[in-house]
């Protein structure tokens, strides 16, 4: 990557310029890394979550009819944000590569 900045004196001429260089490939690299663990890790987690939803599911229906509303609801709540979770995490931007999850599942919490 390179970056050239003009230098002017006093009365706006140009009389140089600085340029400097740096080498990024090592850090687009652990960025193509990090992406590529992303999307193995959301692929790898739909797997179990989709037969925990199924479950889940099971499970509510039996809850509701024993009356037992909240512990239904909790479970629908949780299944819905780990449901959540691995869309995030599949659905990360590329082109935003130093965007924190945090700040995907908790819009207000950027730090």
């Amino acid at each position: 990557m390179a970056s050239v900045s003009l230098v002017k004196d006093s009365n706006g001429t140009v009389i140089g310029m600085v340029a400097a260089n740096r080498d990024i490939t090592a850090s687009k690299e652990l960025e193509q890394r990090k992406d590529e663990f992303i999307e193995v890790a959301s692929h790898e987690l739909r797997t179990p979550v989709t037969a925990l939803k199924g479950y889940a599911q099971l499970l509510q229906r039996t809850l509701e009819k024993q009356g037992l509303q909240d512990y239904a609801q909790t479970l629908a709540k949780m299944d819905g944000q780990l449901t959540r979770l691995t869309k995030l995490l599949a659905d990360r931007p590329s082109h935003q590569p130093n965007t924190r999850l945090s700040s995907l599942l908790c819009p207000g919490s950027q730090k």
